[in-house]
C-alpha cells in the first residue's frame, strides 16, 4: 500500500472510530492538505460526496473495499466532518 493509500485508510479509520485530535505535526498537516487537494478534483476548495467517494475508490482499489463499505465511510465522514452542514467538506473541516 503506497503512502497516499495509507493516509486515506488511516483517515477512514479515524472517521469511523471517531478519533479527533486537534494536535498534529507539520508533516501530518501537509499530508492532510495534499490529500484534500488530490480529492478536490474540480479545485473549488471543498469536497463533494462524489469527490470523496471517488477519492476513496481510487486509493482503496487494492484493499478489496466494496462500494457499500466506501459509501459507509463517506456517509460517516460527512456526518462527522461537515460541521456547517452545507453538504461539502472544506479543508478546515477535513
Amino acid at each position: 500500500m503506497n503512502a497516499l493509500k495509507l493516509i486515506v485508510f488511516l483517515f477512514g479509520l479515524l472517521v469511523v472510530f471517531g478519533f479527533d485530535d486537534a494536535e498534529g505535526t507539520a508533516s501530518e498537516e501537509s499530508g492532510r492538505v495534499q490529500l484534500f487537494q488530490d480529492f478536490d478534483t474540480n479545485k473549488d476548495g471543498k469536497l463533494s460526496r462524489q469527490e470523496l467517494t471517488a477519492g476513496y475508490r481510487e486509493l482503496l482499489d487494492e484493499s478489496n473495499e466494496n462500494p457499500t463499505e466506501i459509501n459507509t465511510l463517506v456517509t460517516k465522514a460527512f456526518r462527522d466532518e461537515d460541521k456547517n452542514k452545507d453538504g461539502f467538506i472544506q479543508l478546515n473541516e477535513f
